[in-house]
């Protein structure tokens, strides 16, 4: 068979299959394999933690280790043909234990990965013992169980014994431990002896291999701290004979089968020395080197450069360089563990802060929470097998970037919750806006209207009817709204709409998971504007419509009496104790305007109370720049008086002083209407109207075309006259007549100007400015002159006349 041709070369570029057999290490050019971790994966070694078992065979060449190797362990290591001596294993191969019971069941450990080394003493090396050196170290390095195949005949000899190739183990041994004296890594090396026939026992043979050990052992150089040093506080021994294949097939086999069941995890203080050497389990705790499987491949080809390039090999730095390498890439498989929950979220995040868009994440939290304890479970059940210091460090450098992203993810999500509660509050707080601009507007402009209205009428849709009337029944003692309770009304309404807003901010902001402290600071923030916003709407209505309400109030106290009818003033009517009444009850409003007083308290509302304490850690002024309130806010310098006044001195006398000004022009124009009816004509007048046309009046009477003409005429100016037509009929009349008298003038002046005839039968000579008439005309007529007259009848002047040709 060629050389391990079915399995993984180094050089070659594998596929899932071909890593069935095993794959080759080390090659006899002393080159690593970059695949050896895609084999432990493909085996499914590489996830199996301190839970495996690594054996390395050495022997002479050509004494059948590799079919040792095949039938302990059902591997395919290539094996020596019968018929010719030659090499068979170059370089380092691995193979995967593939032995199993007869139930399916393993009767070996698990994960048992086995080293074919090549042989020493060959002759296609020659002399060269530096690849066996070298493969030896790395042997020892990486391998808790160095198997030594030997024949019986050889046992007692120096170089068939291979006292030389562990001459060069024990050497090497020591350079480890110069390198590793804290952990003290010891080796079983187990003696395979083969073609056993049994005359000699086998305790005898493992007596004299073991004095030669100790002879070997004294003859190395020992360095300075290791002169008394034992082999036994470095190696453990075990032995086993194997009759002969050929000549006892049988007994072969079965001895094979029961060296296979002492390839099992084994416990020193269950057994006494002797029987561990025989037949106690081979894999012992303190034989493993404590290097977790995936990262076995990173330092064996640590391990290994160091030796080709003749390097001093020191296990702890490899170890150290392998945890702190092992760590990082698990780190990084943590990482990505962790971004496939946490990356959807931020992206999410960072999409509506750019848009501005609004966004719902569920359980963001709790998903955090979620993929950082699968991030870091993951990191601590694979990197804790590595060096404790590298992954202690390694750990909370972890800690420290997962808990900063989750971190950056609260600051972004709190961020997009509170721009989402801006945008809450700025929608509640322009539908309280609107809604209070509505109700106030309605209450402002039933003042002193004196309609029989509803308090929910007064304040239309913006709140309930019930929510008001409690107030206005209060204050006036009746169900009817009236001037005296008017900030009452005003405050009712306000308090409903900011309660009803604040509690659709608190079941909206619930869908946010907004804290109790941002709801609170939101709310605080909501009642402020609100208050705001009252003030606006209020000051809005004092400057630009109170006096035309006042002006109304007064009109309807004045025209109106109490029953609601309107007045027609007579002479003897008391006009003047009417417009006192009305003036003076209207007047009295503005101190009741001028100040936000409720009637029921006579006192301006606790809006100290109603906003509340200044939440922790928020301004005033936030982000909006919102004005300072008198007696909330300790800035601006206003008090609650004077948050609560409405019109100033100043203003009212203003106020005051107009509203007399337009009364006074009310009362005079009803005074100028009730002495117009004393002018009458007598009633004698009309007797002496009678008698004196009375035959005029017999005469149309008698005369039917008289008297229809007569009835249309006195029907229609009585129509006329009822609708109000008189006046724009006889301006229409005058009008049409004055057109008639232009244009008549204008058909005069041109046939005048126009007709030869005409200008000689009145001798007018020819107009200055016109042409000459023609010569014949001329010999028989003289020129006549017409003088042009305006729209009065006058003579024009020469430039009014040049105009008048213009126009």
């Amino acid at each position: 068979m060629a050389m391990n041709g079915h399995f993984v070369s180094v050089g070659d570029e594998p596929v899932a299959k071909d890593f069935e057999h095993g794959i080759q290490v080390i090659d006899d050019d002393k080159t690593f394999t970059p695949h050896l971790n895609d084999y432990l994966q493909k085996t499914d070694v590489y996830k199996a933690g301190f839970n495996y078992h690594l054996i390395s065979v050495f022997g002479a060449q050509s004494t059948g280790k590799s079919t040792l190797l095949n039938l302990l362990f059902n591997t395919r290591f290539s094996v020596m043909s019968d018929t010719e001596r030659r090499q068979t294993t170059k370089g380092v191969w691995m193979s995967k234990n593939k032995r199993t019971g007869e139930d399916g069941g393993s009767v070996m450990a698990d994960n048992i990965l086995v080293m074919d080394v090549e042989g020493s003493d060959g002759r296609e090396r020659w002399e060269d013992q530096d690849f066996e050196r070298k493969s030896a170290l790395f042997a020892l390095a990486t391998s808790e169980v160095l198997i030594i195949n030997i024949w019986e005949h050889q046992v007692g000899l120096y170089h068939g014994a291979n006292m030389v190739l562990l001459r060069t183990v024990f050497d090497v041994n020591l350079e480890l431990f110069l390198k590793d004296r804290h952990s003290n890594p010891r080796s079983l090396i187990f003696f395979v002896i083969r073609d056993f026939i049994g005359n000699t026992p086998l305790s005898n043979l493992r007596n004299t291999i073991v004095q030669d050990l100790h002879k070997t052992w004294s003859s190395i150089s020992k360095p300075p701290g290791l002169e008394t040093s034992s082999i036994d506080d470095f190696f453990d021994f075990g032995f086993a004979a194997l009759p002969h294949k050929i000549l006892q097939p049988d007994k072969f086999t079965a001895e094979v089968e029961n060296l296979g069941r002492r390839f099992v995890v084994g416990d020193r203080s269950k057994t006494t020395a002797s029987e561990q050497e025989y037949t106690g389990g081979i894999f012992l705790p303190e034989y493993h080197r404590r290097i977790p499987a995936d990262g076995f491949s990173i330092y064996a080809e640590g391990v290994w450069d160091q030796i080709v390039n003749n390097k001093d090999l020191n296990l702890p730095s490899q170890q150290e360089a392998l945890s702190r390498a092992r760590c990082d890439e698990i780190t990084i498989e943590a990482i990505e563990l962790f971004d496939e929950k946490i990356a959807p979220i931020e992206q999410q995040l960072n999409d509506a802060l750019k848009s501005g868009k609004p966004v719902t994440l569920s359980d963001v939290a709790e998903a955090g929470a979620a993929a950082r304890v699968v991030c870091l479970t993951l990191f601590k059940t694979q990197a804790s097998r590595y060096q404790k210091s590298i992954y202690v460090r390694k750990l909370a450098e972890l800690e420290k970037a997962v808990d900063k992203r989750l971190k950056d993810l609260d600051e972004d999500c709190a961020r997009l919750r509170k721009e989402e509660m801006r945008r809450l509050a700025t929608i509640i707080e322009r539908g309280v806006k609107l809604r209070l601009d509505d109700a106030v507007g309605l209450v402002f402009n039933n003042l002193g209207s004196g309609r029989t209205i509803s308090t929910g009428d007064a304040i239309g849709s913006a709140v309930p009817e019930s929510a008001t009337n409690a107030t206005s029944d209060s204050a006036t003692g009746s169900g009817l709204p009236s001037e005296k309770d008017l900030w009452d009304r005003i405050w009712s309404t306000f308090v409903t709409v900011s309660d009803d807003a604040q509690s659709r901010f608190k079941v909206q902001s619930k869908n946010f998971d907004a804290s109790e402290e941002e709801v609170a600071a939101g709310l605080w923030r909501l009642r402020r504007k609100s208050w705001i916003a009252l003030r606006e709407k209020i000051e809005e209505i004092m400057k630009g419509s109170i006096l035309p309400k006042l002006e109304e109030n007064f009109k309807h106290k004045f025209r109106y009496d109490d029953a609601g009818v309107p007045r027609i003033w007579r002479a003897n009517d008391d006009i003047e104790g009417v417009y006192t009444r009305a003036r003076d009850y209207t007047l009295a409003l503005i101190p009741i305007l001028a100040r936000f007083r409720l009637a029921s308290t006579y006192a301006s509302p606790d809006l100290v109370a109603w906003i509340g304490e200044q939440p922790a850690g928020v301004l005033p002024e936030g982000e909006d720049g919102l004005p300072p309130i008198g007696g909330v806010d300790l800035e601006g310098g206003k008090t609650l008086e004077d948050e609560m006044t409405v019109l100033s001195e100043g203003k009212r006398q203003d106020l005051a002083i107009r509203f007399k000004q337009a009364a006074d022009d009310v009362y005079f124009e009803a005074k100028r209407g009730a002495l117009g009816g004393i002018t009458q004509v007598p009633m004698y007048f009309y007797g002496i109207l009678l008698l004196l046309g009375w035959n005029e009046l017999v005469a149309i009477l008698r005369n039917p075309f008289l008297f229809l003409l007569l009835a249309i005429l006195g029907g229609g100016t009585y129509v006329a006259y009822t609708l109000a037509l008189l006046g724009p009929m006889m301006q229409m009349a005058n009008a049409a007549s004055n057109q008639a008298v232009e244009i008549g003038k204008q058909k005069l002046r041109d046939f005048l100007e126009n007709s030869d005839t005409a200008r000689q039968a009145l001798a007018m000579p020819p107009r200055a400015g016109l042409e000459a008439p023609s010569s014949s005309n001329n010999s028989s007529s003289e020129n006549i002159n017409l003088d042009t007259l305006d729209a009065s009848g006058r003579k024009q002047t020469p430039s009014s006349s040049s105009s008048s040709l213009q126009e």
